[in-house]
């Protein structure tokens, strides 16, 4: 079996709706030369590379040649170039009459040795001409040194290179547009291939730009205008088209490039015979091919070429089996199928006639259920009535919801109900006044003076969930340059936030003369907090006071037991008043218990004389009566009742 090298058909399949409504544009409108998709795929190669300009040409060939051309690679001008590269690296500059001069390629990367090639340089030589080969490009920090010590321009061959980058002066640039002028091919095979041949020219130099937009057709500047003696190579408008489509997805087919080449490295690292692509540093690779190096070359390929001998040998047996064994079970299947033909027609005549049957008497049971049903519909259908009438109410409150931010407010809403009391804050408040900015939370501070009852202390939940994301995936990458990166932007993000809550939510002396900026997440709080300059400048130039969860609660706790203690000192001394009074009312109510206590013992007296003197003198005048028992004084006088030390049960 032969694993082609490259194909495009299953591309063309996956995206083929795509591909097809691009072509039947360009076939609709006719602009075969250089027609609108052509104009459009000049200006999208441009701003993916970051140049200023982009000249589609018929190949990468031409592309190398027009630009020696509008450089002055010709009439003998030396130009260094390195000895391992395709034909067409130096045939540009020999077509012209220019001289290509060989220099080594570094032994890691394959690309040119900047070294060998500084002692290469002559009074004759010209330029310049890097290629970026298999995976990363050239050391262009060192071309451009040699450039510009020399006077040298620099014709970057980016045939194979596009999308990859490298740190170059400080700043991350793209293949093709370090130099004074660049060179993409769209070769069926390339990272970004059409479906044909195609070519790409991207440059910063206004010169050079409007030199090969003329070289391209004949030299003319305007149609049968030819200031130049120029070329015949445009790019198709077809397979600007098909590359337009391809352009859209080009990051993700690098990715996936680079997913591919890390499975390579793992599976292969351990083979000591071959060395895997070394990536230089500053180079942000992207792998058109993944290349090895082995000592015996020759005798690697023969063994890979013997084994895919055996393999296809052991492929054709492995077939031939299969087919012996898929005769034979199609053979037993055959039987197998006419078996359960005759088998089922009996069961269907069985099965027929019983269902016919259970058939007559489950349709009455079924009309009978249905039309229970359709009651049970009818009565339904009325409660729903009634439930839409209430749907209009729960989408007007429903609509009020707010969808952006909900985690932030939600955890600093449950934290201000758990620690505080209902009135000691307050929701969605107006703290400046002209303004309709509400802040979602205000705590209440007693006033400073008698002029002001209270004063607002505004809490804003802020989550900048995109830019905390870039930064982990920075983290993810250990990528130096891409974490500090995601750090700026990070650090620019909560500025902007402080600033917001300074401007919209601050106006002392109705509020603080600080707010609090709530994160909702340890993590994104720890990176603020790591960051002291940050702080010290949200805290200085916008007077805002960053807090995570936990450090809110300490907050929150702290202004709790500062509102009991400012409770305790009101409500003092209206205590020791009421203390007072309730004193006041022991001592009047003491001098009236001494009265009562007189009172008592005046009417105890009272008591006492009229037991004694009256008792006394009621026996005497009553001596000389006879006194009667107590059966027949209650039956005199039944008035009286029975005596206390009589049981009246007994």
């Amino acid at each position: 079996m032969t694993v082609p090298f490259y194909t495009s058909v299953r591309e063309y399949h996956n995206r083929k709706e795509e591909f097809d409504k691009a072509i039947s544009a360009v076939l609709e409108k006719g602009d075969f030369i250089l027609g609108g998709a052509e104009k459009d795929l000049e200006q999208e190669i441009a701003s993916y590379s970051k140049a200023r300009y982009g000249v589609g040409v018929a190949n990468g060939s031409d592309a190398l040649v027009l630009c020696s051309d509008a450089l002055g690679y010709k009439n003998g001008a030396e130009v260094i170039t390195p000895v391992f590269t395709f034909f067409a690296s130096t045939s540009c500059i020999a077509r012209l009459g220019g001289k290509p001069v060989f220099c080594d390629i570094d032994e890691d990367t394959f690309c040119m040795d900047m070294e060998d090639a500084a002692g290469r340089i002559t009074k004759n030589t010209e330029g310049l001409l890097p290629v970026h080969l298999f995976c990363q490009m050239a050391d262009m920090n060192k071309a451009l040194a040699l450039a510009k010590d020399n006077n040298l321009s620099v014709l970057e061959d980016a045939a194979e290179a596009f999308g990859m980058k490298q740190h170059v002066a400080g700043e991350i640039k793209t293949a093709g547009t370090v130099g004074d002028v660049g060179v993409y091919s769209f070769f069926p095979t390339k990272t970004l291939g059409g479906y044909g041949d195609g070519g790409m020219v991207v440059t910063n130099r206004e010169d050079i730009y409007n030199t090969v937009k003329s070289l391209r057709v004949h030299g003319a500047s305007q149609k049968y205008h030819h200031d130049l003696l120029g070329y015949n190579s445009r790019l198709d408008t077809l397979q600007a088209a098909i590359l337009r489509v391809k352009l859209q997805k080009i990051d993700e087919g690098i990715a996936l490039r680079k997913k591919y080449a890390d499975q390579y490295r793992a599976m292969l690292r351990d083979i000591e015979e071959i060395k895997l692509p070394v990536v230089k540093d500053g180079n942000v690779p992207v792998y058109y091919v993944f290349q090895l190096k082995a000592e015996n070359r020759d005798e690697l390929a023969a063994s890979l070429n013997n084994f895919q001998v055996s393999f296809e040998r052991g492929i054709a047996s492995f077939n031939a089996l299969q087919r012996e064994k898929l005769a034979a079970l199609n053979e037993q299947q055959q039987q197998l199928v006419a078996n359960t033909e005759k088998r089922l027609e009996e069961i269907r005549v069985t099965v027929e006639e019983k269902l016919q049957k259970t058939l007559n008497e489950r349709i009455s049971q079924s009309f009978k259920m249905v039309n229970e049903q359709l009651e049970n519909v009818q009565k339904g259908l009325g409660e729903m009535q009634t439930l839409a009438q209430d749907v209009g109410g729960l989408k007007r409150v429903l609509s009020n919801v707010k969808t952006r931010g909900n985690i932030g407010e939600i955890q600093l809403s449950m934290l201000l109900e758990q620690i505080l009391a209902p009135e000691q804050y307050e929701a969605n408040v107006k703290t400046k006044k002209g303004s309709d900015a509400l802040v979602e939370f205000a705590v209440k501070l007693p006033g400073k003076d008698d002029g002001l009852e209270f004063v607002y202390l505004p809490i804003d939940a802020k989550f900048p969930k995109d830019v905390y994301e870039q930064l982990l995936d920075a983290y993810d990458t250990a990528d130096p340059q891409q974490i500090e990166s995601a750090g700026k932007v990070l650090e620019t993000t909560i500025r902007k936030m402080a600033k917001d809550i300074s401007d919209k939510y601050l106006a002392p002396p109705a509020t603080t003369e600080f707010g609090i900026m709530f994160l909702p997440f340890e993590g994104i709080y720890a990176e603020v907090v790591r960051r002291s300059s940050l702080l010290e400048d949200l805290q200085r130039n916008y007077h805002v006071v960053v807090t995570g969860p936990t450090t809110l609660a300490a907050i929150l706790n702290s202004l709790q037991m500062g509102f009991r203690t400012l409770a305790i000192q009101k409500y003092s001394g209206e205590v020791w008043k009421i203390l007072g009074a309730v004193k006041k009312e022991f001592e009047s109510m003491g001098g009236m218990l001494e009265k009562a206590k007189k009172h008592i013992e005046t009417a105890n007296g009272q008591i006492e004389h009229v037991l004694g003197v009256r008792t006394r003198a009621i026996q005497r005048r009553l001596k000389d009566v006879d006194t009667l028992s107590a059966e027949d004084a209650r039956r005199i006088i039944p008035e009286i009742g029975p005596l206390e030390e009589e049981d009246p049960l007994a």
